[in-house]
């Protein structure tokens, strides 16, 4: 996790691009509708299409942040590997019981070997503690359900997932965040909590479940 200075430049580096990145919005709103006014009419559409494809250009090379500092990592340990590289201080046997409780969850697979896994990321600090204010809401449900739960972008969150959200770190395989997904991530965990809740109220809502706990 970033240290509270480093937190702070983010917040500072993405206010300031924000800053930026809305007066050049108003500035390119001025453009266009210049345009509209003075090109010939035969040609205005085009011309327009254009200017606008330049400017979403622009504003995409500006503005798409290169990830810097912590990410979440994608690999996946079956119990025993986790408990003997120290991503767990306790047994096998209290790890399942911690599965059965929405405190971790895991998936089985075949292969490599037939196992259950563990997605790391459940493991890094920042979401220690935090996945059983979401993972017994998901009771009942598969494993594979819960696993593709965690790891899929929403429209909901930004085109973020919800472990991310959940941590406010991106996963390691991401090559950059625009400003508004920064924002997403360094807001509140309250916050963040909040959005992933009411994404999993309405996956689960699709399907028929009943509410949430409150």
């Amino acid at each position: 996790m970033k240290n509270l200075s480093d937190k702070q430049k983010m917040s500072s580096e993405w206010q300031q691009r924000s800053l930026v990145q809305m007066t050049l919005d108003n500035y390119s709103e001025k453009i266009v509708e210049k345009i509209k006014k003075l090109a010939p009419i035969a040609d205005k559409e085009k011309i327009i299409a254009l200017v606008l494809k330049a400017l979403i250009e622009a504003r995409t090379t500006l503005f798409n942040i290169p990830i810097e500092g912590p990410t979440l990592p994608i690999s996946e340990l079956c119990a025993s590997d986790l408990i003997s590289r120290n991503h767990v201080g306790i047994s096998a046997t209290s790890l399942f019981e911690e599965v059965k409780d929405g405190h971790f969850y895991c998936l089985y697979r075949r292969s490599p070997k037939a196992d259950f896994f563990f997605p790391t990321w459940q493991f890094s600090e920042g979401a220690m503690g935090r996945l059983h204010y979401i993972l017994p809401l998901f009771k009942g449900k598969s494993d594979i359900d819960i696993y593709a739960f965690w790891i899929q972008e929403s429209d909901q969150l930004n085109e973020l997932t919800p472990a991310e959200m959940l941590v406010g770190i991106p996963f390691e395989t991401r090559t950059e965040l625009d400003p508004s997904q920064l924002r997403y991530l360094a807001l509140h965990f309250d916050d963040r909590l909040r959005k992933v809740r009411e994404w999993a109220q309405i996956i689960l809502d699709d399907e028929g479940d009943a509410d949430l706990p409150k």
